[in-house]
């Protein structure tokens, strides 16, 4: 058991007496708030309602009306907007990136089982479906169907030192470019 002292008792024993007052002063207050109001009856109906009599359903004419504002016809008439097909496969795929001395390449092949060749692409070089590599990093080779209007970007002037990060054109730089990843996550 806990012992309070003296001080604490003082302070314990003020706190009760200014709650009971508390309460006692809410409870008087409320009891002469007032009396509680009489529920007020509803008022009494002098008159009877009658509904009205419901209209004869004429359902030849409704059909006919239906028919003449031919509702459902501009449902039937318009068609959903085609999808744009696929892009194109590409006739060929990354294989892998190689680094001989300065240079790095884009192993790619152009066919596929025991009859696939492997050929060696630079950036700047044009690739089977008509695009130009524009950008090869450690794990991806990206592409562009036309040439940058910029020379000063243009992936020819970036060749000779594609393996730095800080001579690679953006990525965005490109705005019709494609990226081919060599470890794309299959979901």
């Amino acid at each position: 058991m806990i012992k309070l002292g003296l001080a604490e008792r003082r302070n314990l024993l003020r706190f009760a007496v200014a709650s009971v007052l508390i309460l006692c002063g809410g409870a008087a207050l409320g009891w002469r708030a007032g009396q509680t109001a009489d529920p007020v009856a509803g008022p009494t109906a002098k008159e009877q309602l009658a509904l009205a009599a419901p209209k004869e359903e004429n359902v030849t004419k409704d059909l006919g009306t239906l028919t003449s504002l031919h509702p459902w016809s501009g449902f039937v008439e318009q068609q959903k907007p085609a999808r744009p097909p696929p892009p194109a496969r590409p006739t060929w795929r990354l294989a892998g990136i190689v680094q001989r001395g300065d240079e790095t390449y884009a192993l790619i092949t152009t066919s596929q089982g025991p009859a696939a060749k492997f050929e060696y692409r630079r950036v700047g070089e044009a690739l089977p479906d008509g695009s130009i590599l524009v950008q090869i990093t450690a794990d991806s080779a990206k592409t562009q169907m036309s040439r940058p209007s910029d020379s000063s970007s243009s992936p020819a002037a970036t060749s000779s030192d594609s393996s730095s990060s800080s001579a690679a054109p953006s990525p965005d730089s490109f705005p019709d470019a494609r990226t081919y990843r060599l470890f794309d996550k299959k979901r």
